[in-house]
């Protein structure tokens, strides 16, 4: 095995190990490597320590001692002095970007770091909780790399069956398969001069890891169906919420395809531990959802109801918060008559609001204020946004909707004519190509129908209380 370490880092030069008869000569018999990690646990370089070990030759060996302890805590004051990046630094508004409106002192750190990392070609690998906002960061470092002129494109894993990620990926050929009417190049040759988000990447089959890993050490693919190899120039940007080193171990995911996206790690932390953002977000999803409908600004929310949804517990991190904003918005649109306008939200929105969401504060379920109305109501109001973005080129992403989505794409396939174009305007087209929105649309019927019958439980139980 050659141990060659290329990881060039800012402030950090490491020279290459060279080859295996150059590390003989040094009688280097193992190398051990020590992370220097920088506030907010974000990997920023690496101290290589050449070994001559005769006794553990041929064998992996984990040396011990005190001066590997030692080592280790000079790599940490090491990481944190190179770095010179603050430890929580609150961005003001007037520094803010479109793409990244909120940073909190958690954040403050980590966007410091990536902003490095981004200037660089090398694969970042986003990991933490799903909703924590890896798409959106995502976004924001082909925005700052020197790519941004490129497209930039997002492969969601978890919405692909895995027989056809490969062809997802890297295209087919009309023929290659039943349906394949016409020739389709693949995300990775319209990423080409940009930037390949790959979200999920857990997800990837085993067969597709191998294309894929291939394709990062060669630049070269084979589309479905395809005779010839093709080149594309795509820096990729990797997500998962999952441990990939427990999966490497289960043998789930390859391990040398682990090393070949483990060059930047960087850990997004939960919401829970970035209270500080959330009024803000609150405020950035309103404006947006406001503008959706509107185009002008105006919407508000009321201090009490800032300081509930503060309170709250967010499983979902912030996409959950993004849905109850949502929600709360057509709740109060609801208590106005429906009249258009700037609504203001308050606390009687929201407690709504959370409680459909199962989001209260001890994180528990009570739908007591859910009403067979105003789930209606909520599903009319998103279907009536989806086709007003549609007419303006726009497209609703179907996952930002959570538990709405059966009843929203029962309204809007009734509106529509059919399920497949109830699909094609939240921008599904991958479900339908692959025909699983009718799988899908069953599942979410089931889930939908759910809430409605909790919801009509909790009316009939409100109505035999009533005095």
């Amino acid at each position: 095995t050659s141990f060659e370490f290329a990881v060039q880092m800012p402030y950090v030069a490491l020279e290459r190990a060279g080859s295996v008869q150059q590390m003989a000569a040094r009688h280097v018999t193992h190398v051990v490597a020590f992370p220097l990690v920088a506030p907010g646990d974000v990997l920023v370089g690496m101290l290589a320590i050449e070994l001559s070990w005769p006794e553990a030759s041929g064998r992996a060996a984990i040396p011990r001692g005190a001066w590997v302890e030692q080592i280790e805590l000079a790599c940490v004051a090491t990481a944190a002095h190179l770095t010179v990046l603050p430890r929580a630094r609150k961005v003001t508004s007037a520094a803010r970007d479109p793409l990244l409106p909120v940073v909190g002192a958690k954040m403050s750190a980590l966007v410091e770091a990536l902003r490095v990392f981004a200037g660089q070609g090398e694969t970042i690998l986003l990991t933490g909780p799903t909703g924590s906002g890896k798409t959106q960061l995502a976004r924001w470092c082909h925005a700052q790399s020197t790519r941004e002129d490129g497209p930039f494109h997002t492969a969601n894993l978890l919405a692909v069956e895995d027989g056809m990620q490969m062809a997802d990926l890297f295209g087919w050929r009309k023929g290659a398969f039943t349906g394949a009417s016409s020739d389709y190049d693949g995300l990775v040759a319209e990423a080409h001069g940009g930037t390949l988000f790959l979200d999920e990447i857990d997800k990837l089959s085993l067969k597709a890891q191998a294309g894929l890993l291939r394709f990062l050490e060669t630049r070269r693919y084979t589309p479905l169906g395809g005779t010839r190899d093709r080149e594309a120039n795509v820096r990729f940007l990797v997500g998962t919420n999952a441990d990939l080193r427990e999966l490497v171990a289960r043998g789930a995911f390859r391990e040398d395809l682990y090393y070949r996206i483990h060059v930047l790690p960087v850990q997004l932390p939960p919401l829970s531990e970035r209270t500080d953002e959330i009024p803000d977000w609150v405020r950035v999803f309103l404006a947006r959802r406001h503008l959706e409908s509107s185009r002008v600004h105006g919407a508000s929310i009321t201090d009490d109801a800032i300081a509930l949804l503060t309170r709250a517990r967010w499983p979902g991190n912030l996409r959950q918060v993004d849905n109850v904003v949502r929600r709360s918005y057509a709740f109060a649109l609801v208590r106005a008559g429906g009249e258009r306008g700037a609504p203001s939200l308050g606390l009687d929105d929201v407690t709504r609001a959370l409680s459909l969401e199962g989001a209260s504060l001890d994180g528990s379920s009570s739908p007591h204020d859910a009403d067979l109305d105003g789930l209606d109501a909520i599903a009319r109001a998103v279907v009536d946004t989806a086709i007003e973005r549609r007419r303006r080129g726009e497209i609703v992403d179907l996952a930002t909707l959570e538990g709405l989505v059966g009843g929203v794409l029962r309204e809007a396939s009734e509106r529509l004519g059919s399920v497949k174009n109830a699909y094609l305007l939240f921008g599904a087209s991958t479900l339908v190509e692959n025909r699983n929105h009718t799988k899908s649309y069953k599942r979410e019927l089931e889930k939908w129908d759910a809430l409605r019958a909790l919801a009509s439980r909790s009316k009939d139980r409100d109505d035999d209380d009533a005095p």
